[in-house]
Order: structure tokens, then sequence, then C-alpha cells
């Protein structure tokens, strides 16, 4: 009896103490993850605040449903049949991948379509804006090495 609640207790306690330290998910699609601390320190490096998250009100939202859609910009795509995935950043932010369907910019944009030199996002009242990509495309065949 002493022993089976021994473990009892040991097992709660090592349980509990594990989830208290678990790190949160790093390929987490999640919009609700708060990415407060990181940009203030981005943002306390970087010496044109204006541009970045100070002059936004609600640090509470997701930085890629934060901004309007001008201010973001493309990394780079990878291009894929499977799925095409986006990687998207804004001045003084970390870089984020996205897919096809996902929202961007504070006005819900959401991405619509991948192709090789640009991205096409639409609003809900059917505006689209092409994104180009901002660094230089190399299409790879299959069987080439890179």
């Amino acid at each position: 009896m002493k022993l089976s609640f021994l473990i009892t207790i040991f097992t709660i306690s090592i349980v509990l103490f594990s989830k208290s330290f678990a790190a949160d998910d790093p390929f987490s699609r999640s919009f609700t993850a708060d990415q407060g601390e990181i940009e203030e320190n981005i943002n306390s490096q970087d010496s044109n605040s204006n541009e970045t998250i100070e002059n936004e009100n609600n640090e509470k939202v997701h930085p890629l449903i934060r901004f309007n859609i001008n201010k973001y910009f493309i990394k780079g795509i990878v291009l894929s049949e499977i799925g095409s995935l986006v990687i998207t950043s804004y001045p003084g932010g970390l870089d984020y991948v996205q897919f096809k369907g996902d929202p961007i910019g504070n006005q819900m944009h959401v991405i619509k379509e991948i192709k090789l030199d640009y991205v096409l996002v639409s609003s809900s009242d059917g505006e689209e804006i092409k994104i180009s990509v901002m660094n230089e495309s190399i299409k790879l065949e299959k069987g080439q090495e890179g």
C-alpha cells in the first residue's frame, strides 16, 4: 500500500514538473503564440523603430496579421507539387513560414497563389495584391543538384 502510494506521488510529481518546463512547439502554425519578448529584443536593437512593432497598438496580435499588407516582404519561396511554402518577414521582424490559405496582413488577406517569382494574396472584398520575391529565384528541375 505504501509502495503504490509513493509510486503514485512520484509519478504525479514527475509529470507536473516536466509539464512546467516544456517548451512551446517551434513548428506550430498557431497565430496566438506570444511573440512579445522576442520582438521587444529585436526592436530594442533596431534604430529605426518607427517601422517596427512599437508603432502598432496591439502587441497581442500575431505579427503576420498585425501590420498593413504593404509592410510584408517575401524572402523566399519553396515550390512543391505536394505543397508550396513562403518565407515571409516584415522590417525588424522574424521570418515566418506560410502556406497557401494562410492569413497575412491586418485586413486578413489570404495567400491565394504561390509562384516562383511572386505570391498572390486576396482579401474578402476581392482585392488581389501581388508581392514579389525579394531574392533572386532559381528553379531546379528533378535530377539537378544545387
